[in-house]
């Protein structure tokens, strides 16, 4: 999911939503322009809802939704809340809050925080990522 053409069909971007000013919040002491967000495809990686993008330097801050097509019969279509913070000038997850409710299952709850970024040799990717689009 995060390599290659099945990430880029993951990602963010107008290619993959249609996106649609819908307000401003302070989020975290960020000003913050809120967007929907529709998925162009249904997928089970590609989310329906909301993500909150820093009015000044564009950063991604917040997503929220659920995914456009459900991952799992027995799971059903979780609610999910990522948050992102921004190391070495790249916006990158903080952490990502998962909460289904399945008739079979019940209530399941998934947190992960993601800590200790390091950011090194980045032009090189940057550059490499270019290239290949």
């Amino acid at each position: 999911m995060s390599r290659g053409e099945s990430r880029q069909h993951a990602l963010i971007t107008s290619a993959n939503y249609t996106m649609k000013l819908i307000g401003e919040e302070s989020l975290r002491g960020r000003l913050c322009d809120i967007l929907s967000i529709v998925p162009r495809t249904k997928s089970p990686h590609l989310l329906k809802g909301r993500v909150w993008v820093d009015a000044e330097d564009q950063s991604l801050v917040r997503v929220e939704g659920t995914p456009s097509a459900s991952p799992s019969f027995w799971a059903g279509r979780p609610t999910i809340v990522r948050e992102s913070e921004t190391v070495g000038g790249f916006s990158v997850a903080k952490t990502s809050h998962a909460l289904s409710d399945s008739v079979l299952l019940g209530k399941t709850e998934l947190t992960i925080e993601y800590t200790d970024y390091t950011v090194t040799g980045m032009a090189e990717e940057i550059g490499r990522a270019a290239a290949n689009q």
